[in-house]
């Protein structure tokens, strides 16, 4: 989780976007302001074998 925390900032402050953690009952959801950041970010979740659901 701390390596996935990394990667959303990483690329937040990369692309000048705000970012956040919301804690549902399905997982934790890494929220961006901007389409291209969740892109991004869904990218590095399927290197990582982990799955992205869009909400």
């Amino acid at each position: 989780m701390d390596q996935l925390r990394g990667e959303a900032f990483r690329i937040a402050r990369g692309q000048k976007v705000d970012w956040w953690v919301e804690h549902g009952e399905k997982g934790t959801r890494f929220c961006f302001e901007e389409a291209e950041a969740k892109k991004a970010f869904a990218s590095i979740c399927k290197n990582f074998a982990i799955p992205c659901m869009e909400v």
